[in-house]
């Protein structure tokens, strides 16, 4: 409460103040113009405190790891390319906001 049990509300600019839609998934921040933002709030996603501990490493922003989390353990790897077929499919699938549904992912794997 402010003073005299006033509460003040105001709106945060969101380039300045960003969510983690607009920074993770629509990348406002690597508009030309854009500013860096001073804050990111790293919103609601589907795996919890680890999946957002992955966002801000995968961006660069998570500085709180021992050097063995990157040097020690198991790791899967990868090589090879998504066959030009399975990449066309996956490309009619995305929407205009950036990304297939669920179930259109489904397809795709199955």
């Amino acid at each position: 409460l402010a003073m005299n049990h006033q509460v003040r509300l105001g709106l945060l600019p969101l380039a300045e103040f960003a969510n983690g839609h607009t920074f993770f998934l629509q990348r406002a921040q690597d508009h030309p113009f854009a500013p860096r933002p001073l804050m990111l709030h790293n919103t609601f996603q589907y795996h919890g405190s680890q999946g957002k501990e992955a966002r801000f490493r995968e961006f660069g922003l998570w500085h709180i790891d021992p050097p063995t989390y990157w040097s020690e353990g198991m790791f899967v790897t990868c090589s090879g390319s998504i066959p030009l077929a399975v990449r066309r499919q996956a490309q009619a699938l995305y929407t205009p906001w950036g990304g297939p549904g669920l179930a259109s992912h489904f397809r795709i794997v199955a």
